[in-house]
């Protein structure tokens, strides 16, 4: 097999918010579609397209009742180089620094970004600010007790009897910490990108599943 350079694109959709008064409120829902493996003819992209095919389900849901904020509904590709389509996306549309400001071709004022990083491996997921850091832990603390207690109360619902529905990985309880939940604790999060640019910036992420297999032809 013969390697070839080719150009992606990042497809992006938007659902404006149904409230007048908060529709400029833009919230990014984003995940990426691409595969990798070390046998291109062999990639798993079936099974990294997890995230891709719960953004399409959400895209989905919430055009039946748009929630009040805009929703800007983002399938960035490139991932597996470097987050390369989730950096040109916040290059077109989202810095904020004087100098790249004045570059950007777009603008679209995004408070909160949301990236989902799913797998088939496990039912388990939990919701991560996008970093380690202390500062940013304690930043974040009450969006992972309110998500958390959100879920505590819609699971159920929906005959999700699992516990916890979902884990905290901002501020894990029971002496847990976000290695605890995703082994190696390496994961490279595309909110991580929109964190670095100054954006408030969330992740749900299957946990307890290390991914073991993603540089692999199996």
């Amino acid at each position: 097999m013969q390697w070839k350079r080719r150009s992606t694109r990042n497809v992006v959709g938007v659902l404006p918010g149904s409230d007048p008064a908060l529709r400029d409120e833009i919230v990014l829902l984003e995940a990426y579609y691409d595969g990798i493996s070390v046998v291109p003819a062999l990639a798993p992209a079936a099974e990294m397209a997890s995230s891709a095919a719960a953004l399409l389900e959400v895209a989905r849901y919430l055009s039946r009742d748009p929630p009040a904020r805009t929703v800007v509904f983002a399938a960035t590709s490139a991932h597996h180089l470097s987050l390369g389509g989730m950096s040109a996306f916040l290059q077109r549309h989202c810095r904020t620094e004087p100098h790249y400001a004045a570059l950007v071709e777009d603008p679209i004022d995004v408070k909160l970004a949301v990236s989902l990083d799913l797998s088939s491996h496990t039912d388990e997921l939990a919701i991560w600010n996008s970093s380690t850091d202390l500062y940013q832990r304690r930043y974040f603390a009450p969006f992972g007790s309110a998500f958390t207690r959100m879920a505590d109360e819609l699971g159920p619902a929906v005959g999700y009897d699992t516990s916890p529905v979902l884990y905290n990985g901002i501020t894990p309880v029971g002496g847990l910490a976000w290695n605890s939940l995703m082994p190696g604790g390496d994961l490279r999060s595309n909110s991580q990108l929109a964190l670095e640019a100054g954006i408030p910036a969330l992740a749900f992420v299957t946990v307890n599943d290390a991914r073991l297999v993603v540089d692999t032809p199996l």
